[in-house]
């Protein structure tokens, strides 16, 4: 069965979560610190365990009310206050085991409802069809004669019961009644509920940074200890087939090391398939005696880092690994004996950094959620998928309301939001301006000319800028190391279009040499013109420039022309100390011709034949850069 929602009442902060819609795989709760996200899960935990762990009312209860509550409990004026309240959605699985049991009382998609409340007691809610059961009932029964012939006339267990008191003389049917008589107090759906689906409950795991698996502990211990790390470290006992005991009367220690170091490396082995921060780990055992005394002895585990050839205790570094680790083996142990859980993990990225967040959320799509619902908290913006928002869940704690859960992912609380927020402003950076094949080029300008080319040479049925190509600005070649080198581990096919000055050339020549660059994928304007140094603007002639800046310019159209300007380099910069020296007042901004160019190049100003050439020859340089399909 799948969980579809659960709603929270009296527990800690928490008076009323409001219903909590659960998404069939992952849900994601964000929220600020102490916003109550813990709590939740602690709450929902307690539902059905995975291990023993109950509802506390003097710790649980919310403080500001105890005493209130502890009161009208003793005075009988309240009931043992209810906690949670979840709904499941039976699966085909569960109706057929009671299909097999009591027949088809139960319609697909029917809805369990379990409450659960402070003193233990539950409360279960299921439609049934009475008249359905009661007629299985009767069809499957070993009653004969009158009786057989009254019972098959009911339709209600009322009914049914009634029937079989007029058949008292015979004693099969009154062994059928003390059946019927034992659940009609409780209901059918209890009964259903009690043969058929209270075992198929799927129980709930929580995970912790309390549940990090220690990195020692007394062997006479490990078995009875309630400290959580200790317990995970024992799960790691139990999946290599060992007792503490064992290792303690020191049984056949190189056969138990072996089946540790087995199963250690085939954890390890799954942490690194998606941990991929230091790959240079590896976990070791020992079993440490005192000599000389009857001390039980302790279980080490530490962390050998191959790269520097040095061990540490298992929970002392490398945090994020000793959390994948930890959690795996608790994991593996569970799965051993729970086909479907739901996973409850708190703050699951805390100690990891963002690419490796980005590998756990990776970890628990590919992992987990294909056979487990999880449910997790965080605050970290990478640890939220941007492309499934409909999974965030909004967690505040409001004055005079308590804890609140949205699905909306709207807040009055910036704070709670901001996750959200970075989240999609990254897959914003990510998606809009990088792509597979990432064009870098100066600035707007270059992309403006680029696609308006394109445009006219498709226009004539030649060689245009593929569209596989991302076009990104990047300000200039002084800012593309910096930005170069962000993107770089992203692995995309990276393509540079700008001219390289002297001073830039060191910090290009670093890119190529740290593999973040190819040199042959950078392309220079200059190679597309009879000049030393040139810009995207000195592809067009001399003549369509000035009449896109006369377009841009009107005041100084009339003045401007070939004669006017110096015969350096870069028809950008000749402009520039044209306007420097007769128009102070206005400051020359090269995007105002590309923008006029969107309307005028090949419209109201024909392009030639000579521009036309050199930006085919352009886009054939680049897109020969485009990986082979």
């Amino acid at each position: 069965m799948q969980l579809k929602s659960f709603q929270i009442w009296n527990y800690k902060n928490i008076d009323d979560s409001n219903e909590i819609i659960v998404d069939q795989n992952v849900t994601c709760f964000v929220g600020k610190n102490e916003a109550g996200k813990t709590a939740l899960l602690q709450a929902l935990y307690r539902l059905n365990p995975v291990d023993n762990a109950e509802y506390d009312e003097v710790k649980d209860y919310p403080r500001k009310r105890l005493r209130e509550y502890q009161r009208n409990v003793k005075a009988g004026r309240e009931q043992s206050a209810k906690v949670i309240t979840a709904t499941f959605e039976l699966e085909n699985n569960d109706i057929a085991a009671i299909i097999e049991e009591f027949g088809e009382c139960v319609a697909p998609g029917t809805i369990l409802t379990i409450s659960k409340k402070y003193d233990g007691s539950m409360l279960i809610g299921l439609d049934i069809d009475e008249q359905k059961w009661v007629k299985h009932y009767t069809s499957t029964s070993t009653l004969s004669g009158t009786s057989a012939q009254k019972a098959k006339a009911t339709k209600s267990l009322e009914s049914l019961i009634s029937a079989l008191q007029e058949c008292d003389e015979d004693a099969v049917a009154q062994q059928y009644l003390t059946y019927l008589n034992s659940i009609s107090g409780k209901g059918i759906s209890i009964e259903v509920w009690k043969k058929c689906l209270e075992d198929r409950v799927p129980k709930i795991f929580f995970f912790d940074d309390y549940r990090i698996m220690k990195g020692r502990a007394a062997l006479d211990q490990i078995d009875s200890s309630a400290d959580e790390g200790i317990r995970t470290l024992k799960d790691l006992l139990d999946l290599a087939g060992i007792t503490a005991r064992e290792l303690q009367n020191n049984a056949d220690y190189e056969h138990h090391k072996a089946n540790l170091e087995a199963i250690a490396n085939e954890i390890t082995d799954d942490v690194f398939h998606y941990w991929k921060q230091n790959p240079s780990l590896e976990v070791e055992f020992d079993v440490h005696r005192s000599p000389g005394n009857n001390q039980p002895g302790e279980f080490h585990v530490r962390i050998k880092n191959n790269k520097h050839r040095v061990t540490v205790p298992f929970d002392e570094r490398s945090r994020g690994f000793v959390w994948f680790f930890s959690f795996l083996t608790a994991f593996k142990k569970l799965s051993e004996d729970n086909e479907q859980m739901i996973i409850l993990l708190d703050e699951p990225g805390l100690n990891l950094h963002a690419s490796a967040q980005s590998d756990l959320l990776r970890f628990v799509e590919d992992i987990l959620a294909p056979d487990h619902q999880v449910i997790y908290t965080t605050h970290s913006p990478f640890m939220v998928d941007a492309h499934r928002f409909k999974r965030v869940r909004t967690v505040e704690d409001i004055d005079n309301e308590g804890v609140k859960v949205s699905s909306e992912c709207l807040s009055v609380d910036a704070n709670t939001v901001f996750p959200l927020q970075a989240a999609l402003g990254y897959s914003l950076a990510q998606t809009l301006f990088l792509g597979p094949n990432c064009l870098l080029v100066e600035g707007p300008s270059d992309l403006l000319y680029l696609q308006t080319m394109s445009a006219i040479l498709s226009s004539e049925e030649r060689e245009v800028l593929s569209d596989k190509w991302v076009i990104t600005p990047v300000g200039g070649a002084d800012k593309l190391a910096t930005f170069v080198s962000l993107i770089g581990a992203n692995e995309l096919n990276v393509c540079v279009l700008m001219d390289i000055s002297k001073k830039d050339e060191q910090r290009v020549d670093n890119l190529i040499r740290n593999h973040f660059l190819d040199r042959n994928k950078i392309i220079q304007l200059n190679e597309f013109v009879d000049e030393k140094e040139a810009d995207i603007e000195d592809l067009f002639t001399e003549e369509e420039y000035l009449s896109l800046v006369g377009s841009a310019y009107p005041d100084i159209k009339d003045k401007l022309s070939s004669d006017v300007l110096d015969k350096s380099p870069r028809i950008v910069k000749r402009i520039e100390k044209y306007f420097s020296s007769n128009a102070p007042d206005t400051r020359f901004n090269h995007f105002a011709p590309s923008r006029a160019g969107l309307t005028d190049l090949g419209a109201t100003l024909e392009v030639s034949e000579e521009t036309i050439n050199r930006f085919e020859q352009l886009f054939k340089r680049i897109n020969e850069q485009l990986p082979a399909e």
